[in-house]
């Protein structure tokens, strides 16, 4: 059962349209590409911390991301979009979401959203839009591997009346 586990684990980003490949960029200015939803790998054990502090960042009295590791991603529709590391990965992780490039807004920012030491954030994407995604730990906790999922948050269907219903945090 454990092996198939984890040959599902190995398989699933192929499937879903992610890649294996996909570490993450230790330097914002080189952001790695990815595109679609799909379950991306990252690796920050030897990445720096490039980005700045942000408010929107302020968790448990700081602001920062250390160790972050930096994707580029363009929407492919208008749509609300999760961005996740919940229970894949054992660090503790926090991501951020900038508008457009390494110095835009950030759009939002989270830590230990899932009940565990893991996060997950959502935002608003317009179609063709570019974002840059920093994926990094709390500062001063240990780097690591994982996954991170990026899908898009889709209503659910009821459908014994057809009406269309969205999960609020």
């Amino acid at each position: 059962m454990k092996l198939q586990t984890s040959l599902l684990r190995l398989a699933a980003p192929l499937a879903l349209g992610g890649t294996l490949l996909a570490q993450g960029a230790d330097l914002c200015a080189n952001a790695q590409p990815i595109a679609g939803a799909g379950i991306f790998a990252f690796d920050n054990t030897a990445a720096l911390t490039d980005g700045l502090p942000d408010t929107a960042c302020f968790f448990f009295n700081q602001d920062n991301i250390d160790n972050d590791v930096w994707f580029s991603w363009q929407a492919p529709n208008d749509g609300t979009f999760i961005a996740s590391t919940c229970g894949q990965t054992s660090i503790d992780t926090r991501i951020a979401i900038y508008d457009g490039s390494c110095a835009g807004n950030v759009l939002t920012c989270n830590d230990d959203s899932c009940g565990t030491l893991q996060t997950e954030v959502t935002w608003a994407a317009l179609a063709g839009q570019t974002y840059i995604i920093r994926l990094g730990n709390y500062p001063g906790a240990a780097p690591g591997t994982g996954f991170m999922e990026l899908r898009e948050d889709l209503p659910f269907e009821n459908p014994a009346n057809g009406h269309h219903y969205q999960l609020m945090p």
